[in-house]
């Protein structure tokens, strides 16, 4: 369901993942062999050579939400237990809850991978396909085609793969969130740029898009981008300013040890210097 490539061979796109979710026949609905490549996949990212990672999916639809056998099958199963001789309640739940809890995990890695995740939207982008988007750092999606929605309570279930908790930190508590969950309304691009879910609306191809923004993160030093990353996961996690700046503290402090950054300043200098040679030149 999932394949992976580099955009390129030059000296910046090879720095760039490619992951394509590749089941267009069922709309790239998610099968349990998905959460499992997906977590594998995004860990092996972490401490590569892997700066940006695009996610796209091939067909007219990014991703129209879990598999439903996947889904009636959990169900059958969760069924089948709970009327055996000698089972609780609370053993079958539990079951279930290791079950989900390794499905979490699948967007987690995507969420804490070292490497800045795009996600490029085309078409309907509905219940874990949208947990999936939220759990990218940057959001692409095309103006004419895509949908997005939280559909799940229209099962009687909700989003139990970090929808709520993280469409709720991205996009505030706000009434019209409230009302967009709770209706589990499918809503539009406009709708999702003016939430934050997306920061582009593309007319054209939102992959191209994508991968321009990946560009611009892999010309950058690998540290530099991780170091952003993890402080603004800091503040996204709700950790208190002082703490925040302490840690920052601690990653800077070790940063500028490293002889690049030295290097780096000094050509930096220097070119400001020949630039405006008769200016005191500072960094």
């Amino acid at each position: 369901m999932l394949r992976s490539a580099r955009a390129g061979d030059g000296d910046v796109d090879c720095r760039i993942a490619v992951v394509t979710l590749d089941r267009p026949s069922q709309r790239n609905a998610l099968t349990s062999a998905f959460f499992r490549e997906c977590r594998d996949l995004f860990e092996s990212f972490n401490g590569s050579d892997v700066r940006a990672v695009v996610i796209r999916s091939s067909g007219s639809d990014f991703c129209a939400g879990i598999d439903l056998e996947l889904l009636v099958d959990m169900a059958r199963r969760s069924d089948a237990l709970s009327s055996g001789p000698g089972t609780s309640v609370a053993q079958v739940a539990l079951g279930i809850s290791k079950e989900l809890e390794s499905m979490q995990a699948a967007f987690d890695a995507i969420e804490r991978c070292d490497a800045v995740v795009v996600a490029a939207v085309q078409g309907a982008c509905l219940g874990s396909g949208l947990e999936l988007v939220l759990a990218a750092d940057i959001t692409v999606c095309e103006a004419e085609t895509a949908t997005f929605g939280l559909i799940e309570p229209r099962l009687g279930l909700c989003a139990d793969l970090g929808g709520i908790q993280r469409l709720g930190r991205k996009c505030s508590a706000s009434s019209e969130l409230a009302e967009l969950m709770y209706t589990a309304r499918i809503f539009d691009a406009e709708t999702a740029a003016r939430l934050g879910i997306v920061s582009r609306v593309s007319n054209h191809d939102a992959f191209a898009q994508a991968i321009e923004i990946a560009r611009q993160v892999a010309r950058h030093d690998a540290l530099g981008v991780l170091g952003t990353k993890q402080n603004l996961r800091l503040v996204r996690d709700g950790h208190s300013m002082q703490h925040a700046l302490l840690l920052q503290r601690l990653w800077s402090s070790s940063a500028l040890q490293s002889p690049a950054i030295l290097e780096r300043g000094q050509q930096m200098l220097q070119a400001k210097r020949e630039t405006t040679p008769n200016r005191a030149s500072k960094l």
